[in-house]
């Protein structure tokens, strides 16, 4: 949502002679980002559930695209059109895509379904497609390995988020943070997804505990953003963990500074990333990052992360007390984390431009 939010935003400003249709989805801002285009047409829909949502792919967004002519279009769900009118590209951000089900953590049957129906349908609409984008070359290595080199890559990379400002007044530290003055807290931001690897949270606490007594993990989770979220907060309280893991529920982008300025790390155990944002937040923000020792958290952060093995509770509760304990350490990832910023130094202008300069030659190659 971030990045297609920030890209539609940008196209109104970089290629504002252009005309543009957009199909989104609502209550999610991209109404208002689609109006800085000068010449566009928006239209918002919202699919529910995999059937109507194939439905809606395989009948009426085709025939709706084919109605305005376009001269090429750009895809930013992950996958394109079976039989577009025009050249295409797509934006690959979903990582599900391009890593093997070993990395999706512990996924039901049917969302092991859902992600098989996604696979196909890129698949599918690939012998359709001239262009994808990506966000990082970790991400273009295991594209080509997974689908071939039956088309061209070019880059889109991530950035911090221009909906992440927020005044000065803004930055205090947050409510739920002051009772845990003298704890060293751990900021884990995201939503409920099975490849986050929130579950090993419980396991950490429960079995190092003592260890991690003056340590708190705080989780942007919410029970209703999945099943398991529910039960994982649930056995929080169970196993009386609420000292040491607490939830704050989802926050808006331009809450986010004050969080990351009054955290001590970002702690992500993730199994499965594109190109997460909050790597690039927590390093413009000064907060160190521990994080899974995964190709896709390197090819971000590179030396500014503290790296463990995210299926070992003992490999984690070690990275946590060696940061905990060591300022030395921690002084040095957060100036590498500055100086790794200048490796992520595009704006969204200058990115949106590179998306549309690729689609222009596109266009102009066919």
């Amino acid at each position: 949502i971030s990045v297609a939010r920030n890209l539609i935003s940008a196209f109104g400003r970089v290629a504002p002679h252009h005309d543009y249709f957009f199909t989104v989805p609502p209550d999610l801002g991209y109404e208002k980002c689609c109006q800085l285009a000068p010449q566009h047409e928006t239209l918002v829909y919202q699919h529910r559930g995999l059937v109507q949502r194939w439905i809606w792919e395989t009948f009426s967004l085709p025939q709706i695209v084919g109605e305005f002519q376009p001269d090429v279009i750009f895809n930013v769900a992950n996958r394109g059109l079976a039989s577009p009118p025009c050249p295409q590209a797509t934006l690959i951000q979903d990582s599900h895509l391009f890593y093997s089900f070993v990395h999706f953590g512990a996924i039901s049957q049917r969302e092991r379904f859902k992600f098989w129906y996604h696979r196909r349908h890129l698949k599918k609409s690939l012998n359709a497609t001239q262009l994808l984008f990506c966000q990082t070359e970790v991400a273009k290595e295991r594209l080509r390995k997974t689908y071939g080199n039956g088309f061209l890559i070019k880059l889109c990379p991530n950035q911090f988020s221009l909906f992440a400002t927020a005044p000065a007044a803004a930055m205090a530290e947050p409510e739920p943070l002051r009772p845990l003055a003298g704890k060293f807290k751990l900021f884990v931001l995201t939503r409920y997804y099975s490849h986050k690897n929130l579950e090993v949270i419980l396991q950490l606490f429960r079995k190092r505990k003592s260890a991690l007594h003056d340590v708190a993990v705080i989780l942007t989770i919410s029970p209703d953003q999945h099943p398991n979220a529910a039960k994982l907060l649930q056995d929080v309280k169970r196993y009386g963990l609420e000292q040491n893991i607490i939830t704050v529920g989802a926050l808006r982008q331009d809450e986010l500074a004050a969080w990351y300025r009054h955290a001590d790390a970002l702690f992500l155990p993730t199994l499965l990333e594109s190109f997460s944002g909050t790597y690039i937040e927590s390093m413009s923000h000064g907060c160190p990052i521990l994080t899974s020792d995964m190709d896709f958290a390197h090819g971000v952060c590179g030396e500014a992360a503290l790296y463990f093995d995210p299926s070992s509770v003992n490999a984690i509760c070690r990275s946590i007390l060696q940061l905990k304990g060591d300022r030395a350490l921690y002084r040095s990832l957060v100036e590498k984390g500055r100086s790794r910023l200048q490796s992520h130094s595009e704006t969204w202008d200058e990115i949106g431009r590179g998306v549309i300069n690729g689609l222009e030659e596109l266009v102009m190659g066919n």
